[in-house]
């Protein structure tokens, strides 16, 4: 069971291949800096991590008193890492904080809940509120069967004149003829909310498809185009990769319903990650939207070089943000926000991953360097042998 014991300081759950150490066999002084980033008092069987073990170490190295984190984006309810993972911001002051500050003793160091400690959370908010809703309406009851005397409430001041509406910010104006309930965003375009046809205009094709999640979430983030729930697609648009066409359909428009919107602003929140690490489980379509080629192919690239010599880490990562920006041509910024790293180690990794496949991949494929004598020979002769060779074909049919 120690090994599930969480970090006293950062919060991470400390599994077997995390580093750890017990308090008591830390060095007095680490024990005094430790007790004054932490308010609660400290048991001899507790652990630290070795991120935080080293932070110790540093800060007296550097006589600096500051607290500081091994671990940041841990989720407070569970000890595990939310980093490549569905999160939720814990909003202060709100009762999902309140909650949450009741499960750990320690001072809360993270910020964040994985998807299923914020569920488990708001359940236990809306049973808390139906609980404190029905003792209240039985307070109520037992006060009039005793016939408590309420003192009688003063009269009502008499009603205020109804407020006009606020008028509409610039940038959310109606347009002529329009709906109130609806409002025109300029900068963003969505496609027709329908599932009875295929999104791209004029398909005729049964449309018995939803788009993809991770495709919806790439239109949005590079084309600020919003794909509604209930729009379909057909089976050859699905596997055609063709999406910049849809940004040519007439019947994108940029007019949106307040459930759209909030729509829009969750898919905004949600955290668009894809795992090039476990490409054999992502779907053909996906790797050939953003990588050119499927999933078979992506695999067979990458084992036919030696990449992991050249990057030992995330080595399909890196291939996969080469072919990114030859498909896409989108600067290395976004590129890299979307692998979340910094822009000078996405150039660095593709430089290597650039070299390592034109020392293994081009002499290999392209030119004629790896094409034998006699091939050469039997390709240049093909169309004479098919013109000449025949002694009984007819004399017109030469050159």
């Amino acid at each position: 069971m120690d090994l599930l014991q969480p970090c006293v300081n950062c919060g991470i759950t400390i599994r077997e291949r995390i580093r750890r150490h017990v308090l008591s066999s830390l060095p007095p002084d680490m024990t005094v800096l430790l007790s004054e980033w932490l308010t609660f008092e400290l048991s001899s069987h507790s652990h630290v991590c070795g991120a935080c073990y080293d932070n110790l170490s540093r800060c007296l190295a550097t006589n600096s008193r500051e607290r500081q984190l091994g671990h940041i984006n841990i989720c407070y309810g569970c000890g595990k890492s939310v980093t490549r993972a569905r999160r939720h911001e814990i909003v202060e002051g709100s009762p999902l904080a309140s909650l949450v500050s009741l499960w750990h003793h320690h001072v809360r160091a993270a910020n964040f809940l994985c998807h299923g400690c914020y569920m488990r959370a708001n359940r236990e908010v809306s049973r808390r509120n139906i609980t404190d809703s029905n003792r209240f309406d039985a307070l109520e009851d037992h006060q009039t069967d005793q016939n408590i005397q309420i003192p009688i409430p003063p009269p009502l001041p008499p009603p205020l004149p109804p407020q006009l509406p606020p008028p509409l910010a610039p940038h959310l104006h109606l347009g002529q003829g329009q709906d109130v309930s609806s409002i025109a965003l300029p900068n963003y375009r969505r496609c027709a909310n329908t599932s009875r046809r295929c999104i791209f205009d004029g398909c005729q094709q049964s449309a018995g498809h939803l788009v993809p999640t991770l495709i919806k979430s790439a239109l949005l983030f590079h084309n600020k185009l919003y794909v509604p729930r209930c729009a379909r697609i057909c089976e050859n648009h699905l596997h055609s990769n063709e999406w910049e066409l849809l940004l040519e359909n007439s019947s994108l428009t940029n007019t949106f319903t307040a459930l759209e919107i909030e729509n829009l602003l969750d898919s905004k929140n949600v955290e668009n990650v894809i795992d090039f690490e476990n490409i054999d489980l992502m779907p053909n379509h996906v790797c050939h939207h953003w990588t050119g080629r499927t999933t078979q192919e992506f695999i067979e690239l990458h084992n036919s070089i030696p990449i992991q010599s050249v990057v030992p880490k995330n080595s399909k990562s890196a291939l996969a943000m080469l072919l990114i920006k030859y498909r896409t041509g989108d600067s290395d910024a976004r590129i890299s926000s979307f692998f979340r790293i910094a822009k000078s180690t996405l150039q660095y990794k593709m430089n290597l991953v650039r070299n390592c496949l034109t020392d293994h991949f081009v002499p290999l494929h392209l030119g004629v360097s790896h094409i034998s004598h006699q091939e050469i020979v039997a390709r240049n002769t093909t169309i004479p042998e098919k013109l000449f060779g025949n002694p009984h074909s007819d004399a017109s049919d030469g050159p």
